[in-house]
């Protein structure tokens, strides 16, 4: 059972830095597709303008609703995976619950299976000297 309890706990170990490595992937390939999103719309605004330059306001008013829309995607994102962390830690717990609710019947079960080794080892020995050897 301490067995069974130790590799379940290495394997939750694992769960979680995989799940940690996979979050901060997101958040990067977040952070890239918001600064490409960034660029894009900073060249199409200054594709618009006749003189193909933008305007300090422009920028301003462009940068303020690139910070609110990465803010808001940013925090969608760290809120799914905090979720996510949350069920994986509610399935670890879970298993662990179960491996201790499986310890009384494995060992009711071993001794069962020694009592009953026992009881045989105990008739033979009984039976070879009735007998005699």
């Amino acid at each position: 059972m301490e067995k069974l309890s130790a590799v379940a706990k290495e394997s939750q170990s694992d769960q979680l830095k995989k799940l940690k490595d996979l979050c901060e992937k997101e958040t990067e390939n977040l952070k890239k597709k918001m600064d490409k999103r960034w660029k894009e719309k900073f060249h199409e605004a200054k594709s618009q303008e006749k003189s193909h330059r933008v305007t300090e306001e422009k920028k301003a008013e462009l940068k303020q609703s690139h910070v609110v829309e990465a803010v808001h995607c940013i925090r969608r994102l760290e809120d799914a995976q905090a979720k996510r962390l949350e069920r994986l830690l509610e399935k670890h717990q879970d298993i662990q619950q179960q491996i201790l609710d499986e310890k009384p019947k494995m060992i009711w079960c071993c001794c069962q299976l020694l009592h009953k080794d026992y009881s045989s080892t105990w008739t033979c020995c009984r039976t070879t000297v009735r007998t005699g050897p």
